[in-house]
């Protein structure tokens, strides 16, 4: 009596049935050869002594499915080494067979064909195949090479396949999805040139060796997170038209980007690069490095953001070079760590730029930047501030509030404002005069406390603001610069006051009338002595005038005004004038204790304007 082949009589052998979409199990039912349980198909002998006799019975199995319109249920099957597939037209079930050396060269599956749990020993050969349905390669051993150069996929299944040796996709196209999540490459696996028209899955792939993405094209979105990349990663020149993400990624020694276009948003949120990064690529839309680490170099020459990219709490520890950068969009780099050395030279930051909260451990470089937008470098603690260098002509629109930038290096050229106003006056004061002037206008307008505009801006931290300038220019001995920080200074205590811890804008009469005001008025804070210096000729003018004229009025009376002058009146008027100066005359009036008063006042005004403008100091 014959015997049925044992092979999946323990129901341990299931399948997906696509036609049914339903998990099923498989139970051969061929018969048995003689003296053994499995078919011929089943056994791991037969094949190799009888190869010819099956490829015979396998082109009769070919047949009847194309001819019946049923699947070629080939589960299980042993393969001869060598053996070459014809084209196939029925839905072809490969699950868990075992081949050696096999060519599928050329093949066309005209309907879906499933190799899931399927070993290959030898190399496995699909050079210019194309599967017009579902290709699936679930859990698939490959123990050998692997050649998938210019195959054609529509829809495309690797998850969890082993490469166990190098593996060739260049130039294939995958026309619909292709999902490669979970899949290990052992060694070297090129994906050069390869077209990619539908959405791309490596999510939670390992790549054990060099993997080559050069030339690639995603069409549509491209999933490589927490993909692991142990040795080189290049996808220079490749196109991601649409969303991709790098997400917890981990790539370990160099990752190049170079020459890419991400056209679509670009996410590398948490990921780990511990090697060199090349990233300078072409980035069309929103790019996220949220929580990204960078443990060696990292090299973004001559990239492109054309939308908003996202370095918050990014990590780098390695050398981190931006020049020639563009950021179109918004940049925010907010308590980023920079390590070691980072480049910004020659960087255009076209929109608003915060590097609010950032660490600057060592060498840093912002040389010949264009801030075209509001660029907050608030907060910033920075470790070596004589290794930091702001050498940008154009500070209109930087702030630095609260960041300490007394040993820092400023260019000999910096100007904080380049429109038409003081150039020494920051975006925060300015900023904190629209503040308050929108604050004042809403408390007109609107008795709703909670609808009012707040202030955003603290009066002491400009303040601070520019002391830490004036200190940083007294230090380099640049005194005329300091000198205009110190006036800006003074002009904030001058113009603002602060009542019950509300701040408001001083009246003109307390302008002009408080200390501050006369002094400034007076010499500028001390910082211009020509005024002080022709205050004390027109008082001494003034007074030998009045004098003057007094001498002519009481002159018919014989009366002098200087009982020690024997000179003309013209002379004893400018005489009585520098002893009320220097010492009262002998019969003094209310006049001269006037001139005496403001020359006391103007004299202490022109001393120190004096001292400030001959002395040479500067703090350490």
């Amino acid at each position: 009596m014959d015997l049925k082949c044992k092979y999946g009589s323990d129901n341990d052998i299931v399948y997906f049935n696509v036609e049914s979409r339903k998990t099923v199990k498989f139970r051969c039912e061929n018969e048995s050869l003689s003296n053994i349980e499995s078919c011929k198909f089943h056994d791991s002998n037969y094949y190799t002594s009888n190869p010819e006799e099956f490829k015979k019975d396998f082109s009769v199995l070919i047949k009847e499915a194309d001819d019946k319109g049923k699947p070629l249920m080939c589960i299980g099957f042993y393969f001869p080494v060598d053996f070459k597939f014809p084209e196939i037209k029925s839905i072809v079930y490969l699950n868990h067979s075992k081949f050696k050396r096999i060519d599928f060269g050329e093949i066309s599956f005209k309907n879906h064909i499933f190799f899931d749990n399927c070993e290959f020993e030898g190399d496995a050969l699909f050079p210019s195949a194309k599967f017009d349905g579902v290709a699936s390669f679930k859990k698939t051993q490959f123990k050998n090479k692997v050649n998938f150069i210019e195959a054609c996929f529509n829809n495309a299944d690797f998850s969890n396949a082993t490469f166990s040796r190098a593996s060739y996709f260049s130039n294939s196209k995958f026309y619909q999805i292709s999902i490669f999540s979970k899949t290990t490459f052992e060694e070297i696996a090129l994906f050069s040139d390869v077209i990619f028209e539908g959405s791309t899955n490596f999510s939670d792939a390992n790549f054990h060796d060099d993997v080559l993405f050069k030339d690639c094209q995603f069409l549509e979105d491209a999933n490589f997170y927490n993909c692991t990349f142990l040795h080189i990663v290049r996808f220079s020149n490749a196109t991601f038209s649409r969303e991709v993400n790098y997400s917890h990624a981990q790539f370990h020694e160099e990752a190049s980007f170079s020459v890419a276009n991400f056209k679509g948003p670009a996410k590398f949120s948490n990921t780990k690069f511990f090697g060199l990064t090349n990233l300078s690529a072409v980035f069309f839309d929103v790019v996220e490095f949220f929580g990204t680490n960078f443990s060696g170099d990292t090299t973004l020459i001559h990239a492109e953001f054309y939308d908003e990219v996202n370095f918050i709490f990014a990590t780098f520890e390695g050398r981190a070079y931006f020049s020639n950068v563009t950021f179109f969009g918004d940049v925010k780099f907010n308590k980023v760590r920079f390590l070691n050395l980072v480049d910004f030279t020659e960087v255009m930051f076209a929109g608003p730029t915060d590097f609010s909260n950032a660490t600057f451990a060592d060498l840093c470089y912002f040389v010949d930047c264009d801030f075209e937008g509001f660029a907050k470098l608030n907060n910033i603690l920075i470790e070596k501030p004589e290794k930091v260098h702001l050498i940008t002509d154009d500070l209109t629109n930087v702030s630095l509030l609260n960041t300490d930038v007394t040993r820092i290096f400023f260019s000999e050229n910096a100007i904080f404002h380049s429109m038409g106003g003081n150039k020494y006056k920051t975006i925060d004061e300015r900023n904190l005069e629209q503040n308050l002037s929108e604050h004042e206008n809403d408390k007109k307008n609107t008795n709703d406390s909670k609808r009012r505009t707040e202030l955003k801006i603290n009066l002491e931290s400009v303040i601070a603001l520019y002391r830490n300038l004036r200190e940083n220019y007294e230090y380099r001995l640049r005194y005329d610069e300091a000198g205009q920080f110190f006036i800006r200074e003074m002009e904030l205590k001058r113009l603002y006051s602060k009542r019950n811890g509300n701040l408001y804008r001083r009246g003109r009469l307390s302008r002009i009338l408080s200390f501050t005001g006369i002094y400034f008025h007076l010499s500028r804070y001390g910082e211009n002595y020509k005024i002080p210096f022709v205050s004390i000729c027109l008082i001494i003018l003034g007074s030998s005038f009045y004098w003057f004229l007094f001498q002519l009025y009481h002159f018919d009376n014989g009366e002098k005004i200087f009982m020690e002058c024997f000179d003309g009146i013209a002379l004893c008027s400018f005489e009585r004038s520098l002893a009320d100066i220097t010492g009262f005359a002998n019969k003094s009036v209310v006049a001269d204790y006037v001139t005496r008063i403001l020359s006391i006042f103007v004299l202490g005004v022109l001393f120190l304007s004096l001292r400030r403008k001959f002395e040479r100091r500067f703090r350490h």
